[in-house]
């Protein structure tokens, strides 16, 4: 296949490799403080570097010791950068990492299609955009990357990887999903970016792993347990909370309706008595004018 040598390192053309390399020889500072990452798509020959640098940190942990072996996934993220950068791929640790996650996804999907190909069905290379829609297939994953993966799939004494297991990394400050997926130490929410990709011995390595594994699955387990107790003990008491407040609104609401009508009536009251009073003064004024009227009367007869 074009482009794609197994001869080389990830699988890389001598041509993609000598251009890489001759990037990389450009000179840029080594120090990552002073680095321009490059921004956009990554081209086949980037995502070949850094996949082949992936698959060295791999290497280096299993033939590391302890110390190796117990390496952040922040500074394993960081040696792939510096690698990366020594062939040119001028890529940041945290660039590399989301770019891993997403090609590994990817990767295993076109694998798992490709082992078992429905009958009558064609190549993933050779299917067309609406028949890799149906199949939930990415719209175009590189072959060269994905031979080149392929043979690593295929070299490395693999594992059976359980999505759910995780694993807390050694501290240090962490990106999105802040755990690390027990294989590999990678860093991210994808259980697909694992890809089986161990580069671990088996035997009784695995064996220890498995129960270490099993451990760390009912930790995780009860502290979700234990977590999901809590927030429904806060939802209920939040609830409680919500109501007796409304509660207490409704008290607060009613005794103001029944202050105002309480002093709508004492007005309403107090009107009436002074109405009452001045219609009978006016009454008293009305018979002592009559009165009067009546004496004039009498005292003006001849």
């Amino acid at each position: 296949m074009a482009g794609y040598d197994p001869t080389t390192p990830g699988g890389m053309s001598q041509d993609n490799a000598v251009m890489v390399l001759a990037a990389g020889s450009m000179g840029d500072s080594d120090n990552p403080k002073n680095r321009s990452h490059r921004k956009g798509m990554w081209t086949v020959a980037e995502l070949l570097v850094m996949q082949a640098s992936r698959r060295e940190d791999f290497e280096r942990q299993a033939k590391g010791g302890i110390g190796e072996k117990h390496r952040s996934a922040q500074e394993r993220w960081r040696w792939i950068e510096d690698q990366c950068w020594a062939q040119g791929v001028k890529r940041s640790a945290a660039q590399c990492q989301d770019k891993w996650e997403c090609i590994a996804a990817e990767f295993k999907k076109v694998n798992d299609y490709e082992k078992a190909i429905p009958p009558g069905q064609p190549s993933y290379w050779q299917m067309g955009s609406d028949d890799k829609k149906k199949y939930k297939l990415p719209p175009n994953f590189h072959e060269e990357v994905f031979l080149a993966l392929r043979d690593w799939y295929g070299k490395t004494n693999l594992r059976s990887i359980e999505p759910v297991t995780i694993l807390f990394d050694t501290p240090a400050p962490s990106r999105a999903g802040g755990t690390d997926l027990i294989t590999g130490g990678f860093h991210g929410n994808s259980a697909a970016a694992n890809l089986d990709f161990s580069g671990s011995p088996g035997g009784e390595s695995d064996e220890n792993d498995t129960g270490r594994s099993s451990k760390r699955r009912k930790s995780m387990i009860k502290m979700a347990d234990s977590l999901a107790a809590v927030l429904e003990r806060n939802n209920k008491n939040m609830v409680a909370a919500l109501r007796e407040s409304e509660k207490r609104k409704d008290i607060r609401h009613q005794k103001t309706l029944d202050f105002e009508r309480e002093k709508l009536k004492a007005t309403m009251e107090l009107q009436l008595q002074l109405g009452n009073g001045y219609i009978g003064a006016l009454a008293k004024i009305g018979d002592g004018l009559d009165k009067i009227g009546s004496a004039m009367w009498a005292h003006g007869r001849p």
